[in-house]
């Protein structure tokens, strides 16, 4: 019993690559939480008191989806909620900021389902995905990501999903989906930012999508079972530009780092009134060096006068 539960928790799963940020967490230090987390839930699933009925219902809320996890940023860049912890006060403490961090940002319901429930909140905390009326969408900016990240078996309705976001060294990023363990008869779609392209129907194989933001910002990605849902999104976003995401994008960067004008001018004046100053005084030094302080007939009368010897 014990074994085959944890078998099927397994069947979901999240990868994470390696990153230069001094404070993100590494593989180990993830895979040990998550599972200090897993071992602190009661699983009513498993409990024999639970009867079948209520069972059932609770794992509706998986596939069904009518909450709102998780409205956040991605939880992968959140240092306190990965800590090495060596001791059981520290251990109680981590699941404790987790549980609160997943009942603020709309997870509630799937708590109560137990680790299954649990965990898909984990995976959808990882991306920050948030599901929203008719659609699963991924809210967060690119520049939150800073490592190749995937999350396998992300529960919607009768589907089970793998994401992934692979970044590149040339500042670019792909989404890769693959649809799996779809029930006959379930289709699952997908598009990029914005909905600009025609939806894609998710399938055993991968999707690759090129991440792109827009103009007003619109989520990375929208999943949806109705391919008119996500084809109607591209009238309302609005979207007056869509652009190829780029990490090091000097245009992009210089848009959020522009100084104001004002500054400009102070720094301008600045350097002009200091020259100015350097040639007055460079001026000064220079013809005041020649210059003769006095006058040569007065100190030779002067200077005769002390030498006249009186009789």
């Amino acid at each position: 019993m014990h074994y085959s539960q944890w078998s099927s928790i397994w069947e979901s799963g999240l990868s994470v690559g390696p990153t230069k940020e001094l404070d993100m967490p590494d593989a180990l230090i993830v895979n040990s939480t998550i599972y200090f987390l897993l071992c602190s839930f009661d699983d009513p699933l498993a409990n024999d008191d639970v009867s079948e009925n209520n069972k059932t219902k609770l794992r509706k809320l998986i596939k069904h989806p009518d909450h709102t996890c998780f409205r956040g940023i991605p939880t992968i860049d959140s240092a306190d909620l990965w800590r090495t912890t060596s001791t059981t006060p520290a251990v109680f403490e981590q699941v404790a900021l987790w549980r609160l961090t997943l009942l603020k940002h709309g997870c509630s319901r799937l708590i109560t389902v137990g680790l299954k429930g649990i965990y898909e909140a984990i995976l959808l905390s990882i991306f920050a995905f948030q599901f929203g009326e008719d659609h699963l969408a991924l809210v967060p900016e690119p520049n939150y990501f800073h490592r190749n990240l995937t999350v396998r078996g992300v529960t919607y309705k009768d589907c089970s999903l793998t994401i992934g976001l692979e970044l590149y060294s040339n500042g670019t990023a792909e989404l890769i989906l693959t649809g799996e363990k779809c029930a006959d008869g379930f289709n699952l779609y997908a598009c990029s930012a914005g909905c600009i392209n025609k939806p894609i129907l998710l399938t055993h194989s991968t999707v690759l999508f090129q991440v792109q933001e827009t103009k007003p910002f619109t989520a990375l990605l929208y999943i949806s079972e109705s391919q008119t849902h996500l084809m109607e999104l591209k009238k309302v976003l609005h979207v007056k530009s869509v652009y190829d995401y780029q990490a090091n994008d000097s245009s992009n960067s210089s848009k959020k780092f522009t100084l104001p004008m004002l500054f400009w001018v102070v720094v301008a004046s600045v350097i002009i009134s200091f020259h100015l100053f350097l040639c007055i005084l460079l001026y000064r030094e220079y013809w005041g060096t020649y210059q003769m302080p006095y006058n040569k007939s007065s100190y030779l009368n002067r200077f005769t006068k002390k030498a006249k010897v009186t009789p």
